[in-house]
């Protein structure tokens, strides 16, 4: 399968971070928005958002072995290797530098990685395999408009949280 290199462009020329402490701005989704680094940072590494983004990845992976397991069985893991391989190089050292100095910046910086890597494969498979679930996508939005996403506003334990809106800052 072919990696979508228009998601890596976009992502490779992000200023990144440029709009933390700036008025929120308009983004096409729901955001709610955080008031300070320090509490974007303590969302960002607590369990509540790693379960978040887990049930996320689990949503795209179980969508896509019940309604593509030929795109999805044997192709899945190579891809994975491949796209993140592919943001390694081609995006992740201007994050690097981004968050260098800030608390936790290495763990920031994995943070984003996966995030970016699970983002370029939702939108890989999207240009197959239609209504595949967005949620790194939108994570990549966040991402691109020089903002940090961090949180989500519902419990993950509960129904309803894929109703919750994305916490950023």
């Amino acid at each position: 399968m072919q990696i979508d290199d228009e998601s890596l462009s976009d992502l490779s020329k992000t200023d990144w971070f440029s709009g933390l402490g700036v008025a929120p701005c308009s983004l096409s989704i729901p955001v709610q928005w955080v008031a300070s680094l320090p509490v974007a940072l303590a969302s960002l590494l607590s369990d509540p958002w790693a379960d978040v983004k887990t049930e996320a990845q689990g949503d795209l992976t179980s969508f896509l072995a019940k309604q593509c397991a030929e795109l999805y069985g044997g192709v899945w893991n190579g891809l994975a290797a491949r796209v993140e391989q592919r943001v390694i190089h081609e995006v992740m050292p201007a994050v690097e530098r981004a968050v260098c100095d800030w608390p936790d910046g290495r763990t920031v910086a994995d943070h984003v990685r996966l995030d970016l890597t699970r983002a370029v494969l939702e939108r890989t498979y999207a240009r197959q395999v239609p209504r595949v679930p967005r949620f790194f996508g939108n994570l990549a939005l966040v991402y691109k408009s020089g903002h940090l996403p961090c949180g989500w506003s519902a419990d993950v334990g509960s129904r309803e949280w894929r109703a919750g809106t994305l916490v950023a800052y």
